[in-house]
């Protein structure tokens, strides 16, 4: 499985990337990860970012589009758009508006992981057969809980604690 983000770090750089460029780097990446249509591709649009307002010398949602056209155009079951703009909202931006805060980082996990799994058969089970089968991938059906010697620095969940 692969999870594409593409554009975000390009789209700001002093390189100045252009939309031919973007295409042709895009879809060779999309290209080569779905390949093996046994492998399952995920590409996100642009999130969020200063490039969405009115006024941007560089809007992002030309970008957006050629990603939607990259993945028509290859017209392969294993490839899965997911839109960037779906998975994130302001809040859940840091100060720079262009870096996920937790709470960002969260709610693209959460997205990300829906649409990945409304795309799986595996169930919980078979995920299990699967990490115990030594892959490094383990599925806890306990809560996580910090180490010990942290415990008692650790707010409790719904507390505010301003400092």
């Amino acid at each position: 499985m692969a999870v594409l983000e593409l554009g975000i770090n390009m789209i700001g750089s002093e390189k100045r990337f252009g939309d031919e460029e973007f295409y042709r780097l895009a879809l060779g990446a999309i290209d080569r990860f779905s390949a093996d249509r046994s492998r399952s591709v995920f590409v996100i649009t642009l999130f969020p970012s200063p490039h969405d307002f009115l006024g941007a010398s560089r809007p992002a949602e030309p970008w957006r589009v050629i990603l939607r056209e990259i993945v028509d155009s290859l017209n392969r079951p294993n490839i899965h758009l997911i839109e960037g703009k779906d998975c994130l909202d302001w809040p859940g931006l840091t100060h720079d508006l262009v870096h996920p805060a937790d709470s960002g980082h969260a709610q693209i996990g959460a997205k990300i992981g829906a649409a990945i799994i409304a795309t799986r058969s595996e169930s919980l089970s078979t995920l299990n057969d699967w990490a115990a089968s030594g892959n490094g991938f383990q599925i806890s059906q306990k809560p996580l809980q910090p180490p010990q010697e942290i415990q008692a620095h650790v707010r409790s969940p719904g507390k505010a604690t301003i400092a």
